[in-house]
């Protein structure tokens, strides 16, 4: 799992999973809760599959038939293969796919004109292809036309609207599933309006977090880690504990 801050968290889930629904919402578990939701958006991603996140599907499944359909593409298509072994360059499911566009449009190392091996000349002419029908690539004789998508990277959330897409923001993306995937990374709210009240509540949230675990990883439970994360916090020893788990909650 690529974004969580445990390198093997397979048993711990399989265990948070045994526990009662109340105990599952404890602050203990945060990360693991976190792990489990990036974890089921991944799978979904795997298997290209972005529906929970898109409202205006029905755009994806009219551009794609249309394609499956269209004359001109099948043309280009039979023509590639006439010119090209494809079935040399095709993986175990039968994709094959173009080169890659990273981040910021910037290009892999492998991105250069090279004419001399029947593999680069292949690739530059099914990149070329796939420029002319807006594919990441082709299983078999499918088209695998471009999707409008949400993607998580270790550093950041990233949207991709293909170029034929007439996007309606208001209306093809679920904003509130988009919004909850990408806070589950611990974003913090921010804007201009944030109070300096409410800034130096984060900064005691953040502290109490951190000192909760350090209790935890101590040995401490129950009401004696309670006890010990208030006083380091520098609270009155008659404060009620609800302040504590409101705290964690943020």
């Amino acid at each position: 799992m690529a974004f969580v801050r445990a390198a093997d968290c397979t048993e711990a889930i399989r265990r948070f999973h045994g526990l009662s629904k109340k105990a599952q919402k404890g602050s203990d578990f945060e990360l693991l809760t976190v792990c489990k939701g990036i974890s089921e958006y991944e799978h979904a991603v795997k298997a290209g599959s972005y529906e929970s996140l898109i409202e205006a599907q029905y755009k994806f499944d009219l551009m794609e038939t249309e394609l499956e359909e269209n004359a001109a593409f099948k043309a280009d298509w039979e023509r590639l293969k006439a010119e090209f072994a494809v079935e040399k360059y095709r993986n175990a499911r039968g994709v094959i796919r173009r080169r890659r566009v990273e981040e910021r449009n910037f290009r892999a190392s492998d991105w250069k004109f090279s004419w001399r091996r029947e593999a680069e000349r292949f690739q530059l002419v099914f990149d070329a292809f796939c420029n002319r029908w807006d594919l990441y690539g082709m299983e078999w004789d499918r088209p695998l036309l471009l999707k409008l998508s949400v993607n998580l990277t270790p550093f950041s959330t990233m949207i991709e609207v293909p170029r034929y897409w007439s996007f309606d923001p208001k209306r093809d993306l679920k904003w509130g599933a988009v919004t909850k995937l990408h806070r589950m990374r611990e974003v913090h709210r921010q804007g201009p309006k944030l109070s300096p009240s409410r800034a130096a509540r984060q900064e005691q949230a953040a502290a109490a977090r951190r000192l909760w675990r350090e209790a935890t990883k101590g040995g401490l439970k129950g009401d004696g880690r309670k006890a010990w994360v208030m006083e380091r916090l520098g609270w009155d020893v008659r404060t009620d504990e609800s302040k504590l788990r409101r705290l964690l909650k943020e």
